[in-house]
């Protein structure tokens, strides 16, 4: 049994993805959790001018389309901001 690990910076943070078992389903399974953080990485960063957050910033309401993990986050912070009873509240950057 192999024990595979990587670590990298994602998201502002240092991630490390560990996998255990077979040498190749462990590096396979490490690649696919390195590309599936990465690609949220690109679609959710507000200082990567391409993602989905910072198109959705300066579309000011008009409709675009985005990444359906995107459409997952903005639900999920909605669910969040209602469960919190508004503690949680992913629009106060502004007053940052």
């Amino acid at each position: 049994m192999a024990v595979a690990e990587h670590r990298w910076r994602v998201m502002a943070s240092e991630a490390l993805v560990v996998a255990v078992g077979d040498p190749a389903h462990c590096d396979h399974e490490i690649q696919r959790a390195i590309g599936l953080l990465d690609h949220l990485e690109a679609r959710w960063s507000r200082f990567l001018p391409e993602s989905d957050v910072t198109r959705l910033h300066h579309a000011g309401g008009a409709p675009i389309a985005v990444d359906r993990s995107t459409l997952v986050l903005l639900a999920t912070m909605q669910a969040a901001a209602r469960h919190t009873d508004g503690a949680f509240d992913a629009t106060i950057l502004p007053d940052l």
